[in-house]
């Protein structure tokens, strides 16, 4: 079965009457010409109609030059432990994990152009946003600690619509930055219509950069007996002049002349010196302007904290769907960044499990390539929403979240 070699849809239309020529017709081939009238007209709705035609794919497939990758969606089979606590497989615990893109786009790339999928401009984003998509755009996989803020920690979870979800996150003391966005999907550089059109497997989930109150117990400082204290430059500057005679010019105590080192024959120019690796006491208090400005106000948190917040607000017994959106977009999950995440998770989710008749369905896997979304959902409830009435982000509120706006 092929397309014939120059085919357009405005031009060449009454080539459909042709049988002999024509030989991929089939009694949806009308509903197949309109399509391509109206993507020929009104490109910038190619996504909506890319949603409509789901239940044409059969029709549209047997006119690609090459098969389609066969993509299991199905849900992750369930297991039953020892407790009887049904809680997800998981089939790795590598958390560094990278994606592949797959062109699932068959219909743009069928009828051409149109504003189906153009991609997300990043760099418009506040932080994370850039951050998080240039380690998407790394395929290196996401890591638990932010890279350019390494005293913070990530964890991501998908509970129906992120609106919701973000400003629950966003209200916890500890918790300094929240992105909305994309994950566990196989195509790069998702847009909001091409995650729900239902082709590309992303989730809509959210990334919290978090103070994580355990991560201090991890720190190799008490390896030396720092027991994370910490001091100021100050004190480094009293205990340098304690030692030293400032007076004294090309030597100090007895070491006038020096030894046979190279160094201390004089022809390098170079000094003996010591280099201190310090916890600077004042460095925090930038760390404590940076989260003022988004409320942390320097709290702490623990991922348990995250934990409860997150299953506070989902039904996970809920397949596909929270509330009244329904979708494979909307299903619950907890992504792990961390095997030490995916232990707390996995416990958390056994424990949630005896509230439960039913199992839970909730999805626990690593988390693959987070992918921000678009900037007018970024603290959307708190902006306005769709009715212009904002719903406070402040820590501790326990305001009822509005979820849509």
């Amino acid at each position: 079965i092929q397309k014939p070699e120059a085919f357009s849809p405005l031009s060449n239309v009454n080539q459909m009457t042709n049988m002999n020529t024509v030989r991929w017709i089939t009694p949806r081939t009308p509903i197949m010409v309109l399509l391509m009238l109206f993507q020929e007209q009104t490109s910038n709705h190619l996504g909506t109609c890319h949603a409509f035609t789901r239940r044409h794919a059969t029709t549209v497939r047997s006119i690609r030059h090459a098969p389609q990758p066969s993509i299991d969606r199905r849900y992750t089979p369930h297991r039953t432990n020892t407790n009887n606590i049904h809680i997800p497989t998981t089939t790795t615990t590598t958390h560094t994990t990278t994606t592949q893109s797959l062109n699932m786009n068959w219909l743009q790339d069928l009828f051409g152009g149109g504003a189906y999928n153009l991609g997300i401009d990043y760099g418009q984003h506040d932080f994370p946003g850039p951050e998080l998509a240039r380690i998407a755009q790394d395929g290196t996989g996401t890591p638990s600690k932010s890279p350019s803020k390494p005293h913070l920690s990530l964890a991501t979870f998908a509970g129906g619509c992120f609106w919701g979800l973000e400003l629950a996150f966003q209200r916890v003391p500890g918790v300094v930055y929240t992105t909305a966005g994309y994950a566990q999907g196989e195509e790069a550089n998702p847009t909001y219509d091409a995650v729900c059109a239902g082709n590309t497997g992303h989730v809509e989930a959210v990334c919290v950069y978090y103070r994580d109150s355990h991560s201090q117990g991890v720190d190799s400082d008490t390896e030396n007996g720092g027991e994370t204290t910490t001091c100021s430059y100050e004190t480094l500057l009293e205990v340098f002049c304690d030692r030293i005679d400032p007076t004294m010019r090309d030597g100090q105590g007895k070491d006038e002349d020096g030894t046979t080192a190279r160094v201390s024959t004089g022809n390098t120019g170079h000094a003996e010196a010591v280099c201190v690796y310090y916890q600077d006491s004042d460095s925090q208090g930038v760390d404590v302007t940076i989260d003022t400005e988004n409320g942390g106000e320097g709290e702490q948190c623990s991922y348990e904290t995250l934990l409860e917040v997150f299953c506070d607000r989902i039904d996970p017994t809920m397949r596909d769907g929270q509330g009244k959106d329904r979708g494979r977009h909307y299903r619950t999950g907890i992504y792990t960044h961390s095997n030490a995440q995916e232990t707390l998770a996995r416990n958390k989710l056994g424990l949630e499990q005896t509230k439960y008749s039913n199992p839970i369905v909730t999805e626990l896997e690593p988390v693959r390539l987070f992918w921000p979304a678009e900037i007018y959902h970024q603290q959307y409830l708190e902006k306005g929403g769709r009715f212009g009435v904002k719903q406070s982000a402040e820590k501790g509120n326990s305001d009822e979240i509005n979820c849509y706006g």
